[in-house]
């Protein structure tokens, strides 16, 4: 019977040690080889956290520092220019668009690194696997969003009620730089299973800069403002320049990335048309 705890000790002891030196990464990996061969955790797990012991925790955890300051900063930022009423419909928009998201991205991602992992020294098999597991997931998030942008007013207007219809607008433009998450998230998948944890961390901060230069650039605008131009900042800058990064070195090029969106994007088109005829059946009026 598996021990996943006892490998997750073992990880963990792993990343405290990361900046001991090279005599507790090598007993790291031998511990974690032992636990493999004595079958105390499968070979999907055993081969998880013995490729995981190879990366530095130094550069994950400034990577994650410098996501969260790209990510937090539009609050802060509106919170203190308009006042919390301007946030509560910010944050709030923010948080339901992201909702179903996260519910796609956290179970997919614990399926793709794994596997991805065990394929690094096979350059084909690791590309083909990325664009199928990619493809599958953009047939799912690309249409999702599409929806949720085209029925933004109704989806605000029955979940939180008709007093938070005015996140409407700030939650369809956010619907534009959902258009590119699952690419996106999908990036990280790469610069894990490929050992390029130190290419990770400077993107983020790259990221994050240009993150927050969007928030400043819209704040004269509001709310709307921020959102719009963080979207756009996302859709024309950042998405491009983070595929071009990851995609320079290792199996997967950034066209292969572009390419895992067509399915998804034919199908969007399926749904926008789909929302818009019934939009023109039951609200002939409709300025969309």
């Amino acid at each position: 019977m598996r021990d996943p705890g006892r490998g997750a000790d073992l990880y963990r002891a792993r990343l405290k040690g990361a900046d001991g030196g090279g005599e507790n990464r090598r007993g790291a990996n031998r511990a974690l080889a032992t636990l493999k061969e004595s079958s105390l955790v499968d070979a999907v797990l055993a081969d998880a956290l013995l490729f995981c012991a190879n990366l530095s925790a130094a550069d994950l955890t400034g990577a994650n520092l410098f996501n969260y300051f790209g990510r937090n900063a539009d609050d802060v930022l509106i919170g203190r220019m308009f006042g919390a009423g301007a946030l509560g419909l910010y944050s709030t928009a923010y948080s339901l668009l992201m909702l179903p998201i996260r519910q796609v991205n956290a179970p997919l991602a614990g399926v793709a690194v794994p596997t991805l992992s065990r394929l690094k020294d096979h350059p084909e098999r690791y590309r083909d696997t990325y664009v199928r597991i990619l493809e599958k997931a953009c047939l799912i998030t690309i249409p999702g969003a599409v929806f949720m942008i085209a029925t933004a007013d109704w989806l605000v207007e029955t979940v939180l009620g008709p007093a938070w219809l005015p996140a409407a607008d700030i939650f369809m433009v956010m619907g534009l730089a959902a258009l590119t998450q699952p690419l996106s998230n999908s990036t990280g998948w790469l610069f894990i299973t490929q050992e390029r944890t130190a290419g990770m961390r400077r993107w983020s901060l790259v990221g994050a800069v240009i993150a927050v230069a969007s928030f400043v650039a819209g704040l004269p605008w509001g709310p709307i403002g921020v959102a719009t131009a963080y979207a756009a900042s996302g859709l024309l800058v950042r998405a491009p320049l983070l595929y071009w990064w990851v995609g320079r070195t290792g199996p997967v090029s950034a066209a292969d990335i572009w390419r895992c969106a067509i399915p998804g994007a034919i199908a969007a088109t399926g749904v926008l048309a789909g929302v818009f005829a019934l939009r023109a059946l039951l609200l002939p009026t409709t300025p969309w």
